[in-house]
C-alpha cells in the first residue's frame, strides 16, 4: 500500500469522524440550550410558587387582622350595649312607682330597649348576612349606637 491509497482510504474516514464529532458537539449545544431553558422554566415556576405562597400568607394575615378587629369591635360594642341596658334598667327603677312605669316614659323606653336589642342582633349576626363592607358596617353601627346612647342620656338627664 502506498501513500496515495492510504490517503484515499483514510480521508473519507477522517471526514466521517469529523462530521460525527461536529454533530455530537452540536447535539450537546442543543441539549445545553434545552437544559438551560428547562432550568429557567423551573426557576420561574419556583418563583411563581413562592409568590403564590407569599400571597396566601399575606391573605391569611389580613384575615387574622380582620378577625381580631371584628373581635375587638364586638367586645367594645357589647360593653357599650350592656351599659345602655344598665342605664335603661336604672332609669326604670328610678321612675317606677309601685312597680309601674309612668305612661309618659313607657313608649320611649320600649323604643330605646327595642333599638338596643336590634343593635345587639346586628352586631352578633354580622357574619350571617353576607358580610357587608366592614368599614361601612362599623361606621353605621357606631352612628346608630351613638344615637341610642344620646337618646338614653337625654331621657335620663331630663328626669334628674
Amino acid at each position: 500500500m502506498n501513500f496515495k491509497s492510504i490517503k484515499r482510504l483514510w480521508t473519507p474516514l477522517a471526514l466521517i469522524c469529523l462530521i460525527l464529532i461536529f454533530h455530537s458537539c452540536a447535539g450537546n449545544n442543543t441539549d445545553k440550550k434545552e437544559l438551560k431553558k428547562i432550568a429557567k422554566e423551573r426557576k420561574q415556576t419556583q418563583k411563581s410558587i413562592s409568590d403564590i405562597g407569599d400571597a396566601v400568607i399575606a391573605t391569611d394575615e389580613q384575615a387574622w387582622d380582620s378577625a381580631n378587629d371584628y373581635k375587638r369591635f364586638r367586645e367594645l360594642s357589647t360593653i357599650r350595649l350592656d351599659a345602655n341596658k344598665h342605664n335603661i334598667d336604672a332609669f326604670v327603677e328610678e321612675v317606677s312607682w309601685n312597680g309601674k312605669i309612668p305612661i309618659i316614659y313607657r313608649r320611649r323606653l320600649k323604643k330605646l330597649d327595642a333599638a338596643d336589642s336590634m343593635l345587639t342582633l346586628r352586631l352578633h349576626n354580622y357574619n350571617l348576612y353576607g358580610k357587608p363592607n366592614w368599614d361601612d358596617f362599623k361606621e353605621l353601627f357606631d352612628y346608630d349606637l351613638k344615637k341610642v346612647e344620646d337618646k338614653i342620656k337625654k331621657l335620663t338627664d331630663r328626669q334628674k
